[in-house]
Order: C-alpha cells, then sequence, then structure tokens
C-alpha cells in the first residue's frame, strides 16, 4: 500500500504523443488535469486472466470542487493515463499506458465531487 500526497494528474489518452521512460508528451497546445484529493491509500489487486498477470485499479476518491470545463471533459468515462506521486519524496506513479488505459470519470457532488478510476493494465510504472 502507498499514501500519495494530494495531487492526481490526468492525461487523456487523445491528448498523448508519447509515452516512454515514464516521460509523458503531450500533442501541441494540450495540458494534464490536476486534480487535488483528500489523502487515499492505492492498493491495486493482482489477478491472472487470459492475457496474463493483470492488476485491477478501482479507485473512487473525493477531490476538491472542478471546474465547469474539466466537469464537462470528465462527466462521461475518458481513457486516461494516471498519474500519482508518493508521499514524501513525489517520486511518480503511472496507472495505464496508451496500449492500456485506465477510465477515469468525475461525478459532482455538494461540496467535493467523485473522481473514479477503474482498469486493469498489465503493470504499474514506478
Amino acid at each position: 500500500m502507498k499514501e500519495f500526497c494530494n495531487l492526481i494528474r490526468l492525461c487523456l489518452i487523445s491528448d498523448v504523443q508519447s509515452f516512454t521512460d515514464n516521460v509523458i508528451v503531450l500533442k501541441s497546445g494540450h495540458s494534464q488535469t490536476e486534480l487535488y484529493p483528500d489523502d487515499f491509500a492505492f492498493q491495486p489487486k493482482s489477478e491472472i486472466s487470459d492475457a496474463g498477470l493483470l492488476y485491477n485499479v478501482e479507485l473512487e476518491v473525493p477531490i476538491e470542487k472542478v471546474s465547469i470545463s474539466t466537469a464537462s471533459v470528465y462527466d462521461t468515462p475518458r481513457s486516461v493515463i494516471l498519474q500519482l506521486e508518493i508521499f514524501p519524496d513525489h517520486t511518480p506513479i503511472f496507472v495505464g499506458s496508451l496500449r492500456w488505459p485506465v477510465i477515469a470519470h468525475i461525478s459532482p457532488d455538494i461540496n467535493k465531487d467523485m473522481l473514479h478510476i477503474s482498469g486493469k493494465v498489465p503493470r504499474i510504472t514506478l
């Protein structure tokens, strides 16, 4: 189980030009979405499938209210690469890839919004 600082970055797969050696290069004019969650722990579950060993990622994290434009992008499930940072040294962890993205969407609530992440990935990149 890892503990994370309070920053999550989402990169839409359609905005990613390349992702190699833990470096995401976005297409010109595109940017990552930064979200500010409550404290949370991340503990993916491994399982054997026809594709081999996969990590089942299921997260529901309360986040600070997002802008109307961000809410409109993520009001339906979207394919993303998720970037988390380990506290205290801020080492990035990437969940998903161009070939195996995870699915993210944001549901509104009164005081905070809720980020929902799901998917199965063959590895989690440290």
